[in-house]
């Protein structure tokens, strides 16, 4: 989500791309940006980038497990 920011489109375009809701981009966003120290999404997707957190690997929700019994 972060490489998509780097462009810096409005969250509404990622989220299309992204196959997720505008608020959850922006919610995902804001959370990458906080934990990077980063003052804008573009920082926070250069940080990333250098430290190799824009690998590239598709990663989407965890899967929720069933619980035993």
């Amino acid at each position: 989500m972060l490489r998509l920011a780097s462009y810096d489109p409005p969250a509404a375009v990622i989220a299309r791309r992204a196959h997720l809701a505008p608020g959850t981009v922006r919610n995902y966003l804001l959370a990458a940006q906080t934990k990077l120290g980063a003052a804008t999404r573009a920082e926070a997707a250069a940080t990333a980038e250098r430290s190799g957190g824009c690998s590239g690997a598709r990663q989407g929700p965890p899967v929720p497990r069933r619980p035993d019994g």
